[in-house]
């Protein structure tokens, strides 16, 4: 009676497995094997995964590139309270100069840094030199001069920056006839600690109409 002993059994398969992946496939074979072997396309390609968005390292600030008005302003404001505050400034602006205070007009309207251009000066005027002097002789030269508005449009860019632009009327005496001069401005205000106030103004009268 032969007993066959486990190890040279395991042997023996392990044997037989081997040469079964060391011999080549018969063309009949490899032709099966090709059909039956998978193919990766993009379509069945992985997905990549999301990168993760870097976290700050806790205690850092991030500042975000925003406008000053933005940062002095961060809670909301009311645009029609922005357009009453420039309208009222304009108004009194209109009143200042009917009533012949130029030094109210420049020192309560116009801000320290103030610009002004305007089509009867060849140069632009600053303040608190130029346009101080521009509305001296202005009133000094025609004492009766009066201001009125005719359409106009403010626009709010930020609760604290705004425009006004329009037109307006210059009527005065010269010679004894009554001149009027229609115009049209355009006024950059900006509201400080001590109020609104011009920043730009520029002024030039309309061109006349042409037959």
């Amino acid at each position: 009676m032969t007993v066959k002993s486990p190890i040279r059994a395991g042997l023996f398969a392990v044997t037989i497995v081997a040469l079964g992946a060391a011999l080549p496939l018969a063309p009949a074979a490899q032709a099966a094997a090709a059909k039956t072997k998978p193919v990766q396309t993009a379509a069945l390609a992985p997905e990549p995964r999301p990168t993760a968005k870097p976290t700050p390292p806790a205690g850092s600030t991030v500042v975000a590139a925003v406008s000053p008005s933005v940062v002095a302003g961060a809670a909301a404001y009311d645009p029609n309270k922005v357009k009453s505050e420039i309208d009222a400034a304009l108004a009194s602006w209109a009143w200042s100069l009917n009533s012949g205070q130029q030094g109210v007009v420049v020192t309560n309207m116009y801000g320290p840094d103030a610009i002004m251009m305007s089509d009867d000066q060849s140069q632009v005027m600053f303040n608190n030199g130029g346009i101080v002097r521009y509305y001296g002789t202005l009133v000094s030269h025609r004492p009766d001069l009066k201001v009125t508005f005719g359409d106009g449009w403010i626009t709010v860019l930020g609760p604290d920056v705004g425009t006004a632009t329009g037109f307006y009327t210059f009527t005065y005496t010269q010679g004894g006839k009554q001149v009027t001069e229609p115009a049209r401005y355009t006024l950059i205000y900006r509201k400080t600690v001590d109020g609104w106030r011009i920043v730009s103004h520029h002024s030039s009268r309309l061109p006349q109409a042409q037959s």
